[in-house]
């Protein structure tokens, strides 16, 4: 799946990857995760999230899971997390760094400084391009 210039909102977590699943995306706002993680990826899936926002409201900006036998690693480098504390985005990622039987480790550096320019349109421009 391809994403692309979307706000993604959800108490449990704004998008849930699993089963094998592959999403690339860019110029994307990722909120939410109370429940969960913002971002959350597991069973072999694999992410490429790039110039997103990723902005966690609960314990977790992203969290891996159920993945097995060889190293995958999820690609979410130029992203904005709201802050340019590495250590602090670091300690919101859970993967291979915090449980070993996890397999899987996120790349996120280089950050984006700043927050990043997303594209934004609405249902009434998108209703008229069908007119």
């Amino acid at each position: 799946m391809q994403l692309i210039g979307n706000d993604f909102h959800g108490n449990f977590s704004s998008i849930y990857v699993d089963s094998g699943s592959q999403v690339t995306a860019t110029g994307n706002v990722f909120t939410g995760g109370q429940g969960l993680a913002t971002i959350y990826v597991s069973t072999a899936s694999t992410v490429q999230l790039n110039g997103n926002h990723i902005l966690k409201d609960g314990t977790l900006a992203v969290e891996l899971r159920w993945f097995f036998n060889s190293l995958v690693t999820q690609d979410m480098t130029n992203n904005y997390w709201g802050t340019t504390d590495v250590d602090s985005i670091a300690s919101w990622i859970q993967d291979v760094n915090d449980d070993p039987a996890i397999h899987s480790i996120v790349d996120f550096e280089p950050i984006a400084e700043e927050p990043l320019p997303t594209e934004r349109s609405s249902w009434g421009s998108l209703k008229a391009l069908f007119r």
